[in-house]
């Protein structure tokens, strides 16, 4: 990587990197979460997946802020807006979306996780809970959304050789 593209990554705050952010344990990306929550499969991937296809959610996440958390410009009406977790260590407690609800915004596709958490009912019964849920995922452009990931890649790999040089390292 040039040193014009690492000045580049070096504009997205550290806290959206999965792993590295507020909520998150160093390292710690969605494949390692899994394995975590692999006694809550299901309610950790209706956090994980689900959720971002709930329309109400997405609406609640995206009306949080006018502007880009990644690189402060507002977003327009052009804009493409993603939803960015910033960490997976969570998952719903509520319940799941008939696949005929208004609130799905767009159907699984194949190989995804098909069911929608009830994010409206959620927030309801469980504010407390809801708010924990929509703090963990930012509305961020599209570009800034792979700026993002662009970085974690960068800071994963740079873990990784440091480990590899410890373990080597390791008489």
């Amino acid at each position: 990587m040039d040193y014009k593209a690492l000045e580049k990554l070096k504009k997205i705050p550290i806290y959206l990197i999965p792993g590295c952010g507020k909520f998150g344990v160093p390292g710690m990306i969605k494949r390692h979460v899994a394995k975590l929550h692999k006694t809550s499969n299901e309610q950790w991937r209706l956090f994980a997946e689900g959720c971002l296809r709930n329309r109400y959610f997405r609406d609640y996440v995206l009306d949080r802020s006018t502007k880009c958390i990644a690189c402060g410009k507002k977003h327009t009406d052009r804009s493409r807006i993603e939803q960015h977790h910033n960490d997976y260590l969570w998952h719903c407690i509520g319940d799941v979306l008939p696949e005929d609800s208004p609130d799905i915004q767009r159907k699984a596709v194949k190989g995804e996780f098909p069911h929608v958490p009830d994010c409206r009912q959620c927030r309801i019964d469980n504010p407390a809970h809801f708010n924990e849920c929509q703090k963990r995922i930012y509305g961020v452009h599209a570009v800034c959304h792979e700026r993002i990931h662009e970085k974690e890649r960068y800071f994963r790999k740079k873990a990784a050789e440091k480990l590899k040089g410890d373990f080597d390292g390791v008489s």
